[in-house]
């Protein structure tokens, strides 16, 4: 596999935003009533990209088969390895000036993170800081550990929004 080379995000704007113009009203008619969100450092001001623009489309329970079928018919499928009965992914990386990936997840399963991680790499400097640097500090090197290191802060980075917030010192204060 080759190394992975990063550019950052506001480096590819107009290819990214050709590639959401063309692929965005595509998606919404093979999926109408599919929520349909760009995430990914694509998506993300101020991080490091390789350059594939990801979408995710949020549906329901009863659309996931009927969705599926329906992008087959136009996109290859992807890392199949990972697809449940509430995840799937499909990729286009011919027709664009950048690679294109769909996520496509059943609402409210465990698998549907990827606003939540988003978001929060959208405003937690901290959090975008060390995506970055985790981003960095395997670029040169092959695209499996590259992606292994990437997915060990995705994790923590997801378990920590799923935790509580610790206690606020001054409520709990007695005057």
């Amino acid at each position: 596999m080759p190394a992975i080379v990063l550019k950052p995000v506001e480096a590819l704007r107009a290819q990214i935003d050709c590639v959401l113009t063309r692929e965005l009203p595509r998606l919404r008619q093979l999926a109408p009533a599919a929520e349909i969100e760009h995430i990914g450092s694509t998506a993300i001001p101020g991080t490091l990209t390789k350059g594939d623009v990801d979408v995710v489309l949020r549906i329901s329970a009863s659309d996931f088969a009927d969705v599926i079928a329906a992008l087959r018919q136009v996109y290859a499928e992807a890392q199949r390895e990972n697809w449940s009965a509430d995840f799937a992914s499909f990729k286009d990386d011919q027709t664009g000036p950048l690679p294109f990936g769909i996520q496509v997840v059943v609402r409210g399963t465990e698998n549907d993170d990827f606003l939540r991680l988003r978001d929060l790499l959208r405003t937690d400097a901290n959090a975008r800081c060390r995506y970055n640097a985790v981003k960095q500090a395997h670029a040169g090197a092959d695209a499996e550990a590259y992606w292994r290191a990437k997915d060990r802060l995705i994790r923590e980075l997801l378990i920590r929004l799923k935790r509580p917030p610790p206690p606020d010192p001054a409520a709990t204060e007695t005057p």
